[in-house]
């Protein structure tokens, strides 16, 4: 029989409905027991064979009555008295019947026999996620188990089972049948809600990491020491007194300002600190020109408003009310200590020390005794 693998896998299973059928006026424990597998054995024959051709479905139950000793099908069994279970069987197989007499729903059904493997990985990854929320076995994207070695194992385990399910494989008992069919209800349903999760997770994921290669190298605006914003400037004199009023410029002449120099332009605040309660730095407000942002210190307002109150902007403290003096800071030249039992009355060397650059050379005392 030259059929492609999903026609086949098509006629197979409405050959075992017309034999479940057939096997209808018979308890369901004992239809179950003898067609149980019948798809599985079949495919397997089918694969083995070129010439593999399906047998009449009415003489196969016939021969499986007789195989497993039980009575001939009674003519008079009325439909009335069959179960619900075998009125659902004799049901699909009239309805298989009727949709392989079209061609159209023929080659439906095989597009979608064709598919079956893709049910299953789908079915093993939503059990996944349904088990993976209590667990916590996922990162950042919802259903991914990320670096998460214990997800894996259970994603593929989970996996393998749905694909050998599908397969007719490790499904022994009719308990385990009734499991295989709600873990697919249940499945179903859960992808309708994680394919959309998933995707939205994904996509928050992959935009966090943009702004987050985008923006590692954005240095901070402004002025900064070591990545750190500078708010104000405050000056000490060389006695170590604050000042204030004092312009700073850079080696070009530029204004030195904390904020930049764009900015130092219009702006009327320091928005980078603003509306986060203050205090925030304002700039020099003169008649006639443009905000004034290198006179340190900057006034600053305790920022709680929508507009700047000029009028409000006081001088901060400085962070100390005095520092060392300049000249205390310059360390004395260290005088060489003669060693014990050197001699006191050795020739001082008379190599002239060298002045430094920009100072001004010691007068000798004799030129000042002839000057006097």
């Amino acid at each position: 029989m030259n059929v492609t693998a999903p026609a086949l896998d098509s006629r197979i299973a409405e050959f075992a409905a017309a034999v479940r059928a057939e096997l209808s006026d018979l308890p369901a424990e004992d239809v179950d027991d003898l067609v149980d597998g019948l798809d599985a054995d079949l495919a397997e024959q089918a694969s083995e064979s070129d010439d593999f051709e399906l047998p009449d479905p009415v003489a196969y139950a016939a021969e499986l009555r007789s195989a497993a000793g039980l009575p001939e099908r009674t003519t008079d069994a009325s439909t009335s008295r069959r179960s619900p279970r075998e009125r659902l069987n004799a049901l699909y197989a009239r309805i298989a019947r009727a949709l392989h007499s079209s061609k159209a729903a023929t080659w439906v059904i095989e597009l979608f026999v064709s598919l079956r493997p893709v049910w299953w990985i789908a079915r093993g990854w939503a059990l996944f996620v349904l088990l993976a929320l209590p667990l916590g076995t996922w990162d950042t994207i919802i259903g991914f188990p990320g670096r998460n070695t214990g997800g894996w194992l259970l994603l593929g385990a989970l996996m393998l089972l749905s694909i050998e399910w599908g397969r007719g494989q490790w499904v022994p008992g009719r308990a385990l049948h009734v499991l295989r069919t709600a873990a697919s209800v249940v499945a179903a349903v859960t992808l309708l809600f994680a394919i959309p999760a998933t995707v939205t997770s994904a996509q928050n994921a992959v935009g966090a990491a943009y702004y987050s290669w985008t923006t590692v190298d954005e240095p901070t605006p402004g002025l900064a020491v070591d990545g750190t914003r500078v708010r104000n400037i405050f000056v000490y004199d060389a006695a170590g007194n604050p000042i204030e009023q004092v312009q700073l410029f850079d080696q070009d002449g530029r204004p030195l300002t904390t904020v930049s120099g764009q900015d130092a332009s219009t702006w009327q605040w320091d928005e980078y600190f603003a509306y986060g309660g203050g205090p925030v730095p304002v700039p020099l407000v003169i008649n006639g020109r443009s905000p004034v942002w290198n006179v340190y210190p900057l006034r600053e307002l305790p920022f709680d408003a929508i507009e700047p109150d000029q009028a409000a902007a006081i001088l901060p403290a400085a962070p100390f009310p005095d520092v060392p003096a300049v000249d205390g800071l310059t360390n004395p030249v260290p005088t060489a200590t003669p060693s014990p039992g050197a001699a006191t009355d050795a020739v001082p060397d008379p190599t002239p020390t060298p002045t430094p650059e920009g100072a001004t050379a010691p007068i000798a005392n004799d030129t000042v005794g002839a000057e006097r």
